[in-house]
């Protein structure tokens, strides 16, 4: 772009091996009702089609994915449209999909998850081959990666996380966009559930109510950069979906809006969690989508993510982390990288 050069950003601190361990105001500056932004990437958003004819087509396999998505069911709340049961912890929808539709904050404008490539598939059209990553190439583990940049309250999945508060009742960035999407049952769900709020590092899960995805995870994101507790937050997300036999969950940006995590770090902490976490629990899961809303979270994860979770083989396999100025490992974050992509 002509701009000069940037100094590259420092790389990660270590944080802890244990994989299935788990933030709050995240990046996501979005108010209510705002539109999700037009795509950077070649593929279309789909929507639903508006004739009656069509959609029961459209839909056939869709609605077959929800109705194998069998949660564990926390005590109903009235009028939620959830049933509690004696199993365990996330209340499942009594609703069919088609009726849940008609109650969606955003009406039809909801995003399915078809319409999102699997990362495997952007980036062999997208992204330049990377030379050195910190792990070898799994298609497979690829295939169950997403990056998206729009609004995570549109996406029809089984949950999407929220950057929560300690609290669990709202608040600023995309926590407040989610509570606002899902009405005001989420917070009467929230006050009588969780009295304690959540901890640091934890997470918790709610039904959606208005909100598209079925389920929302809530966790609660480090003030300042503490990548212990912001692995806990992926970890412990991770552990809340797989535990509740969701297959498809969507990560917003943990901590890095007004709790000043630094977003590359951040990136690094995000990626490698999921992907130690995938590792182990594979076959556990479809789809993890890292939801991005601001250009400059989608620059970092379209340059970060093939060192995580490479198409090709890379030449080389380093570390993780890298030394700080060592000149070994993947390059660092930089602005102008992104002419490259």
């Amino acid at each position: 772009m002509g701009s000069a050069a940037q100094p590259p950003i420092a790389q990660p601190y270590a944080v802890s091996a244990n994989v299935g361990s788990a933030a709050a105001a995240g990046p996501v500056a979005a108010a209510a009702g705002t539109r999700q932004p037009s795509s950077p990437t070649a593929f279309s958003t789909e929507r639903p089609p508006t004739s009656s004819s069509s959609s029961s087509a459209y839909y056939a396999g869709h609605d077959a994915h929800y109705s194998q998505a069998q949660a564990r069911p926390l005590p109903a709340y009235a009028g939620s449209g959830y049933s509690g049961s004696s199993a365990a912890a996330a209340p499942a929808p009594t609703k069919s999909l088609q009726e849940r539709r008609k109650t969606y904050r955003c009406g039809s404008d909801f995003v399915l998850l078809k319409s999102i490539p699997t990362w495997e598939r952007y980036a062999a059209q997208k992204v330049p081959a990377s030379k050195e990553a910190f792990f070898d190439t799994n298609l497979d583990l690829a295939a169950k990666i997403s990056l998206w940049r729009g609004d995570i309250t549109t996406l029809e999945i089984d949950a999407i996380v929220n950057a929560a508060n300690e609290s669990l009742l709202g608040g600023g960035g995309v926590d407040g966009s989610i509570h606002r999407a899902a009405g005001s049952d989420l917070r009467k769900y929230c006050e009588t559930r969780f009295r304690n709020g959540c901890r640091t590092g934890q997470a918790e899960i709610t039904p959606g109510f208005r909100l598209p995805a079925s389920y929302v995870i809530h966790t609660v994101g480090p003030i300042g950069e503490k990548p212990q507790l912001l692995q806990s937050c992926y970890e412990k997300s991770l552990d809340q979906a797989m535990n509740a036999n969701l297959r498809t969950v969507a990560f917003c940006c943990i901590s890095t809006g007004v709790y000043g995590y630094p977003p590359v770090q951040a990136a690094h902490v995000a990626l490698h969690t999921t992907r130690r976490w995938l590792e182990a629990n594979s076959d556990l899961i479809d789809r993890i989508i890292f939801c991005t809303f601001l250009e400059s979270d989608d620059s970092i994860y379209r340059q970060l993510l093939p060192q995580y979770f490479p198409i090709t083989q890379p030449l080389t396999v380093v570390p993780w982390p890298p030394k700080s100025g060592n000149g070994k490992g993947p390059r660092s974050y930089s602005r102008d990288a992104e002419t490259d992509y």
